[in-house]
């Protein structure tokens, strides 16, 4: 089962509350250059540019090594391996770390899926199973809301063969636009919440496992070892 994940965290950095949780013990300094911004919510892709991605044939060479040739939207469903079961993550929580003001903001203001530079694992909100203190001092607990019956399992680090792919990057050029990182993970984030119908996939990357949150209203957030009194955050 997913949820049996471990991870190995550097004792001498934690303890544990009366629950069983784990605290951190250092205090930090929110940094404003800690969290990259990387996106522009709602990137408008033009029709003539998405009918070209809708219908070209490339070459993707998967994290096994093996080729895959086919449309984008061909590629991503062979990458969605298997389904399982959505009520661990409706029951359990799942972890996002960052740090002080990203934290405020995301509860007073929700999720923004762009607001990232990890890509691995598609274009979306990174959770983890555990706090990770290696992404940020405090962490926004997730719970699922939406409307999936299977939580889809995507393949090891399935996203860099389409951002590594040269002659993806190549066709969204030669129509004008300067930043193709952008608008191909707009490309992708559409056609795997929109027409695939996901709100969270789950998948392995190299350093750990990944649930990327596509649709930003699909978890109910609450804050983890932080408290917000007055407009400010407490550290529990």
């Amino acid at each position: 089962m997913i949820s049996q994940i471990s991870f190995k965290v550097q004792t001498n950095k934690f303890n544990q509350n009366k629950n069983g949780r784990l605290q951190s013990t250092l205090e930090r300094t929110p940094k404003k250059d800690c969290v990259s911004f990387s996106g522009i919510k709602g990137v408008k892709i033009a029709q003539d540019l998405k009918n070209a991605l809708d219908t070209r044939v490339f070459k993707f060479r998967k994290n096994n090594g093996q080729i895959f040739e086919g449309t984008i939207k061909e590629y991503l469903k062979s990458c969605n391996i298997r389904n399982d079961d959505i009520k661990y993550l409706k029951q359990t929580g799942i972890m996002h770390n960052t740090y002080f003001e990203q934290a405020k903001a995301i509860l007073e203001h929700g999720l923004d899926w762009t607001k990232t530079s990890r890509v691995q694992c598609g274009p979306g909100t990174y959770f983890i199973p555990c706090q990770d203190f290696n992404y940020g001092p405090v962490a926004i607990e997730g719970f699922y809301q939406g409307n999936m019956k299977k939580l889809p399992i995507f393949e090891k680090n399935f996203y860099e063969a389409i951002r590594d792919n040269r002659e993806v990057h190549g066709i969204i050029s030669k129509y004008g636009v300067s930043d193709t990182n952008k608008t191909l993970n707009q490309y992708c984030h559409d056609v795997l919440a929109d027409e695939m119908g996901i709100d969270v996939l789950y998948s392995p990357n190299r350093e750990s496992a990944c649930y990327v949150v596509l649709k930003d209203d699909s978890l109910k957030l609450h804050p983890y070892n932080f408290k917000i009194v007055d407009g400010k955050i407490k550290r529990d």
